[in-house]
């Protein structure tokens, strides 16, 4: 066959459109394989996003329950303890509410200090007069508190077990009026005070009132007892 009857045949025509065919089906390949590529990268990026969430989650984690074996060491493991640790919460706020005070004085004397010299000799002349004309207070010795070493989160589990330790018996409380309906303070103080020791009379009777103040109880006065029954809200 010569060239001019191959070219008259029409095989160049069949050639082009063969190559044309083979491009657009390895284009669409192509795209197909971009396509892909792109899908699994993103699956990765995510895979690798969720990775580090989780690693940072199982972190967090370990965290925690380190440290609720540190709460866990510290948790009261008997009515004794509970009551010691209500007793001590009580027995430190008459001292904590003295510094208090005490700071307060101290911050109102500053903002009344002045710079003038003859204001500070006016001030002298006065507590001279005061002191004349008025007893000297009784000094008291200071209270020594004795503070546990340790660190801020000891610290902080320590005050948390108190709240609850004390939230433990406003709850009991609260369980025993829903039961009886109307049951007396003594009978309170008998079934949490003397059967179960959780706490002393003292710091049972603050937190009689504590419960009055946040409106958990309301008070029935037969005339002779106290009764205790579960504020209405």
């Amino acid at each position: 066959m010569s060239v001019l009857d191959f070219l008259s045949g029409g095989k160049i025509q069949e050639i082009e459109q063969n190559v044309s065919s083979s491009f657009t089906k390895v284009k669409q390949d192509t795209d197909a394989l971009y396509q892909w590529v792109s899908f699994l990268y993103q699956q990765n990026k995510q895979l690798s996003d969720e990775n580090a969430a989780l690693r940072r989650l199982t972190e967090e984690q370990k965290l925690a329950v380190n440290e609720l074996k540190v709460i866990v060491t510290h948790v009261p493991k008997s009515a004794a303890e509970i009551k010691q640790i209500v007793d001590a919460h009580y027995s430190f706020e008459p001292v904590i509410s003295r510094i208090r005070h005490i700071e307060q004085k101290l911050e109102l004397l500053e903002m009344r200090q002045k710079p003038s010299p003859l204001v500070e000799h006016h001030a002298s002349v006065q507590t001279v007069q005061q002191a004349s004309s008025h007893p000297a207070p009784i000094q008291h010795a200071p209270v020594h508190i004795p503070v546990e070493k340790g660190s801020s989160l000891r610290e902080k589990l320590m005050r948390k077990i108190a709240r609850n330790s004390k939230e433990y018996v406003k709850n009991l409380v609260m369980g025993l009026v829903h039961k009886y309906s109307r049951i007396g303070a003594l009978q309170l103080r008998e079934m949490i005070v003397e059967e179960q020791g959780l706490c002393s009379k003292s710091s049972f009777y603050r937190i009689l009132e504590e419960m009055e103040d946040e409106n958990k109880l309301n008070v029935v006065s037969d005339g002779k007892h106290t009764i205790y029954v579960a504020a209405q809200h």
